[in-house]
């Protein structure tokens, strides 16, 4: 790839994981990098430093992304002409209406290869299909290619998964299907980078099931120790 101009990029996104992929991503380019977890801090940061890109999820615990763009958008000086892009693993015909209405054309959905990180800050990105990956499949459609930078990914992914598998059992013993939707939601895109077809599919389902109305409570538990189980192994297998 030709040398890219080094940009100042904020990136608001709730998963340290993604934040971690995301970094590892552009500062392979020159890019510099200001991670925030939530849109409070996003707005702390842009008090202090002005960016060239904001890059967010839309899908955030409390305030939303598309809550977050309106803000800038209702006030220009909070960002100072910053280009924002959304990045989101659920990016429906309603949002991407919504979206353009905002000023925000560029799109990129999770989980996102390398290429298409590095591609957005000078050209619109291809759409990212969903393949079925196998661990050699994931470094090359999402990894570019780089084994070490795979790893990497998979030594932190691993290391964060018994928090996790943890959380995931406090949340199901408490029937917080909230926030247990919003863990389904940031393990089917990790799983799926890690080339975890299989662990992908059941986070995937789990997550479905959760944002149904009155999601039935046993169903829940069994499907959580479905997924539970397959995390198990994949931490399992490292050892």
């Amino acid at each position: 790839m030709a040398q890219l101009p080094a940009y100042k990029i904020l990136l608001l996104e709730d998963d340290p994981l993604m934040q971690r992929f995301v970094s590892l991503a552009l500062d392979e380019t020159g890019h510099e990098i200001v991670c925030c977890q939530n849109v409070s801090q996003a707005l702390s940061a842009l008090k202090l430093n002005r960016f060239d890109f904001i890059l967010t999820d839309l899908m955030l615990p409390g305030e939303s992304g598309l809550s977050f763009i309106r803000k800038l958008r209702q006030d220009d000086t909070i960002s100072y002409g910053a280009e924002v892009i959304a990045l989101s693993a659920g990016i429906n015909a309603a949002m991407i209406e919504e979206l353009e209405f905002l000023g925000v054309t560029k799109r990129l959905l999770k989980p996102v290869s390398v290429g298409d990180l590095q591609a957005i800050f000078v050209e619109t990105p291809l759409q990212v299909t969903q393949p079925s990956p196998s661990a050699r499949e994931a470094i090359d459609q999402y990894f570019g290619g780089q084994r070490t930078l795979f790893e990497q990914f998979k030594s932190q992914s691993l290391t964060l998964l018994a928090a996790d598998i943890d959380l995931g059992d406090r949340l199901v013993a408490a029937g917080a299907f909230p926030s247990l939707h919003q863990l389904a939601h940031s393990l089917k895109s990790v799983l799926l980078l890690l080339g975890e077809q299989r662990a992908h599919e059941l986070s995937l389902a789990l997550e479905h099931d959760l944002a149904l109305n009155n999601p039935v409570a046993i169903q829940i538990a069994r499907q959580w120790d479905n997924l539970r189980a397959e995390l198990k192994q994949l931490i399992d297998s490292r050892q």
